[in-house]
């Protein structure tokens, strides 16, 4: 819940920033763009450097990700509904969770909107 609480969307890798992507990039496209960024920071390549192994890993879960169809839908899903909390702990939420949160979400929104409606009449 604390990971809720004090989330930062800056917590959270864009998988397509990362492998410098989009969302209308394709398998290959990936693939290639992964390529080259995993050479650049191979763990083999920076033995002494925990921060290139880090990066790889990222790397490597950006690309699991984006090359699966199902889990890039459920990816692409999250990232538009802004939801506040990290891509792998929304993953791990219940279906009937998830859409409590989406619907307060959606209901922030209208609230939101309704609220300048009101101040502007």
């Amino acid at each position: 819940m604390d990971a809720i609480l004090n989330y930062s969307s800056e917590d959270t890798e864009d998988f397509y920033m990362l492998l410098g992507c989009d969302e209308l990039s394709s398998v290959e496209q990936i693939m290639a763009e992964f390529k080259v960024r995993a050479l650049e920071c191979h763990p083999d390549k920076h033995p002494e450097n925990s921060k290139a192994v880090e990066t790889f890993q990222k790397l490597q879960k950006a690309k699991d990700v984006l090359t699966n169809t199902e889990s890039r839908a459920r990816y692409d899903h999250w990232r538009r509904s802004q939801m506040s909390m990290p891509f792998q702990q929304w993953e791990a939420l219940s279906d009937s969770v998830k859409t409590v949160f989406q619907m307060g979400t959606l209901g922030t929104f209208v609230s939101a909107g309704l609220g300048m409606l009101h101040q502007n009449s």
